[in-house]
């Protein structure tokens, strides 16, 4: 049985991931600039007060410089990997939905027997496993549809040889055969939901 809305169950799990892992990018790049900046802001100090106060507009200058070019290459970073990262994603998307795609037309020019098949990671295992059942399903009542129809041919024979021979019985049990086969039909076609 298919349980919940597939679309929703895609959505929230593309979603929650790919927020976690551009949250840890995003991160990981700040951490590295912070400690990238406290490492280039090691400057020893001069021994006077004096010679500390007139150095400052230096140090000042040289901390914005070397705080722009770190934080201007972390930037950088950030950008690139959260670029990857919408690229790995959207093709974990794009591809599953293309296969997706070609076996929904395939259903829907009758070929049933067709079914979706993922890589490990891709995203849209609900959607792709609800096409499946479904294909599966009608497949097997597709199955059921030729048996009870070549049930019906053969019954219609047998009524058409009884009737020619005048065997009354013959014709009586070919009669409740193919009412049987009817009902077996009429059943099947009353589960096809279009």
């Amino acid at each position: 049985m298919i349980s919940s809305d597939p679309t929703v169950e895609i959505k929230n799990s593309i979603s929650n991931a790919l927020t976690i892992k551009l949250s840890l990018v995003f991160t990981a790049c700040t951490v590295l600039a912070g400690i990238a900046l406290y490492a280039s802001t090691d400057i020893p100090l001069p021994p006077t007060y004096g010679e500390i106060i007139a150095r400052v507009g230096a140090y000042q200058a040289l901390l914005f410089r070397d705080s722009m070019y770190i934080y201007a290459i972390f930037t950088v970073l950030m950008l690139g990997g959260s670029l990857a990262l919408c690229l790995i994603y959207s093709h974990r998307v794009a591809g599953p939905l293309y296969r997706v795609r070609v076996v929904a037309r395939e259903a829907a020019c009758g070929n049933f027997e067709q079914v979706v098949r993922f890589r490990k990671n891709d995203c849209i295992k609900p959607m792709a496993d609800t096409l499946n059942a479904l294909n599966e399903s009608y497949c097997e009542r597709h199955a059921v549809l030729v048996r009870d129809t070549e049930r019906l041919d053969e019954e219609a024979l047998k009524l058409d040889a009884a009737a020619r021979r005048g065997d009354e019985i013959g014709v009586r049990n070919a009669i409740h055969a193919l009412d049987l086969v009817t009902e077996s039909l009429e059943q099947t076609l009353s589960e096809l939901k279009f």
